[in-house]
């Protein structure tokens, strides 16, 4: 079934109008008809972004509630051929060539031409818009809402410094800022170790934050695999991209605006580097390991060294608040001292690189640190990029790894997860040695040790319940992963969870799980 592009004006009206409530009608028939089954059909609706199989009443329902995206011009998803003049013009002539090949070839770049041209009919626009997505790479600065507060990059202050240093980049809206982002992965579903891939995005900070992050606006710019790991040697893989990324800055690229009807010369910039702990460590240069591992405070970090646990620790962070900060007068709940130092001093961009703008270079392994004494084990190629210096903020630390550290931590030691604990002997007799919390000191009974209960040691019973809970929590569909499958009421722990999974825990879940075993007074 064909339905001729004038039939897709209901896409670009208001939810409320009739007329999109009897589009969607026509094309939730459309898609019952050309799916092979009703019961899975790609949602087309804004937040699904094709990733959801619904039903044909679900179908509707998402669509009525969330809009369909406008931007879905040819429903190749839902029966419709990608070209359709030059696929039937194929089958009907399969053995065409020369003149024949170049008139249908002509066909499409007339229909092209034609969308291009077409400006006084509004949903043809629209429907090209679906290319260079011109009309949401201004969203920040005609849709975003601004007043003091942060919601979108375009709102801190290295975005406005930014506009204030290089005035003729910050003055065209359409000039891109992007994101870099990487990490390691495990191809084929594995977790062996044998093979690693680190694939290199780029996503475009012009966008609204509910399409910055989709897959369709994701540009996959690199592809590092390998046997082993790149480390410090991704630097290597990285040139041919900081080349582009050069000339992008420099001379830009011409690009024709579909919104605005014309051509203009697009720049880009990489406005920060989004990665977890180690991976900033490979592409800061710093070394993100041992006593001097906070790469902001640098020489000034300042950490302690667990005899017991043979782990370096960083317990000094209440520097950072204000001098007015409660915390900092509390001494029992900490080291038994206040805090009263200042804290570190941040070094800027033009800072970092004098530190670093000497250092010859050694790629390769086994990696040879150099032995001028300093932190940085190399000169990051980001220095290549003639603004990276001028940015206060050019690595940013992945959250979401964070988080599942952090939830991986609190569930073990809540549940006393063998292996997963914090709260095990070595950190009882490392508490002893730090004259802290002397009540929870270990104490020996013959030939066991025996660990004081600490506020946050829960009984059998109440594991029981925490887990009972979690096990019957139910979510909506693509919220989160079940997690009734994460949970063992059996040995009363959680396991196998993924990211995503320990942010909804954190977030939501955990704190009504343990709101039922808290004290009365809590």
């Amino acid at each position: 079934m064909e339905i001729g592009n004038m039939d897709r004006e209901w896409m670009f009206v208001d939810r409320l109008d009739p007329r999109y409530r009897k589009g969607v009608k026509q094309f939730v028939r459309h898609a019952i008809n050309n799916a092979e089954n009703v019961e899975e059909i790609y949602c087309p609706c804004v937040n699904c972004g094709y990733n959801v199989y619904l039903d044909s009443e679900e179908l509707k329902s998402h669509l009525l509630s969330n809009g369909i995206d406008k931007s879905y011009a040819r429903w190749i998803w839902h029966g419709e051929d990608v070209l359709p003049t030059l696929c039937s013009n194929l089958e009907d002539d399969s053995d065409f060539e020369g003149d024949d090949f170049d008139e249908n070839f002509n066909r499409v770049d007339d229909l092209i031409n034609d969308l291009k041209q077409s400006t006084e009919d509004p949903t043809q626009v629209e429907m090209f818009d679906r290319l260079v997505d011109a009309k949401n790479i201004i969203w920040h600065v005609e849709g975003r809402i601004s007043d003091d507060k942060i919601r979108h990059p375009a709102d801190s202050t290295q975005w406005k410094t930014i506009d204030h240093l290089f005035p003729e980049f910050g003055s065209e809206a359409r000039n891109l800022r992007l994101g870099l982002c990487t990490d390691g992965m495990t191809p084929f579903s594995s977790l062996s170790s044998q093979w690693s891939t680190w694939p290199v995005l780029l996503t475009i900070y012009n966008l609204p934050p509910w399409l910055c992050m989709k897959r369709k606006y994701l540009m996959l710019s690199l592809l590092i695999s390998g046997p082993k790991q790149p480390g410090n040697d991704t630097d290597v893989y990285l040139e041919p991209l900081i080349d582009d990324l050069k000339l992008l800055w420099d001379e830009g690229v011409e690009v024709y605006d579909a919104y605005h009807g014309e051509t203009f010369n697009l720049r880009a910039m990489i406005f920060c580097a989004i990665n977890d702990f180690p991976a900033y460590g490979n592409l800061s240069s710093y070394t993100v390991k041992g006593a001097k591992a906070c790469p902001i405070c640098e020489e000034d970090t300042i950490s302690d060294h667990l005899v017991h646990d043979g782990k370096n620790v960083y317990l000094c962070n209440r520097r950072l608040l204000r001098w007015s900060h409660p915390y900092r007068d509390k001494m029992k709940p900490f080291n038994g001292k206040q805090e009263l130092r200042n804290p570190p001093k941040i070094l800027s961009g033009r800072e970092v690189y004098e530190k670093v703008k000497n250092i010859e270079n050694n790629f390769g392994k086994p990696f040879k640190k150099p032995s001028n004494g300093t932190l940085h084990k190399k000169n990051s190629i980001f220095w290549d990029l003639p603004y990276w210096k001028h940015l206060s903020v050019r690595h940013c630390i992945d959250v979401m790894p964070v988080e599942k550290n952090v939830c991986d931590s609190l569930i073990g030691t809540l549940l006393n997860i063998p292996g997963k604990s914090k709260n095990d002997v070595k950190a009882r007799q490392d508490m002893v040695a730090q004259k802290t919390r002397p009540e929870l000191a270990p104490q020996i009974r013959g030939s066991r040790t025996y660990l004081p209960p600490a506020s946050f040691t829960l009984s059998r019973n109440e594991k029981k319940d925490v887990c009972e809970c979690l096990h019957g929590v139910k979510v909506p569909q693509g919220h989160s992963s079940n997690i009734k499958k994460f949970v063992s009421l059996k040995e009363l722990k959680l396991v196998g969870l993924k990211s995503h999974d320990c942010h909804t825990l954190m977030q939501q879940l955990l704190p009504v799980a343990l709101r039922g075993v808290l004290p009365n007074h809590v």
